[in-house]
């Protein structure tokens, strides 16, 4: 069983709640849902996680603040997108885009390939 404690940052909330539904099923602890980049960053400063899932649009916001905080402390971290890579920025340009609508395989191999079990823990 995966024991990966998870974030997810997602402004729609069927979609955050599926993605949270389906990554416990696939035995991952999702710690914390936040759907705005303020919420987002209050979730990165405030739990302890091993890697973070970031919709690179939040409410017309760029996720680029979360996206560098995450760099910062040292937690992998994976974008979900209805956008091209190009549409969202540089601050994704070496990063992989999983696009929606995604399969959860897709999204659960780039969280395994994002992280490792040495990672530092956020908090």
């Amino acid at each position: 069983m995966n024991s990966k404690r998870v974030v997810v940052v997602e402004d729609s909330a069927p979609l955050a709640i599926l993605v949270e539904t389906l990554l416990k099923y696939e035995g991952y602890q999702v710690v914390g849902l936040a759907p705005t980049v303020r919420q987002g960053l209050k979730l990165v400063d405030d739990a302890e996680f091993d890697v973070a899932i970031i919709d690179a649009n939040l409410k017309g916001d760029s996720a680029e603040p979360i996206a560098k905080r995450l760099s910062e402390i040292g937690i992998p971290y994976v974008v979900i997108s209805g956008y091209l890579k190009e549409q969202i920025g540089p601050w994704v340009a070496d990063k992989k885009i999983i696009r929606k609508p995604f399969l959860i395989e897709e999204l659960i191999e780039e969280i395994e390939n994002a992280s490792s079990p040495d990672q530092p823990v956020a908090g």
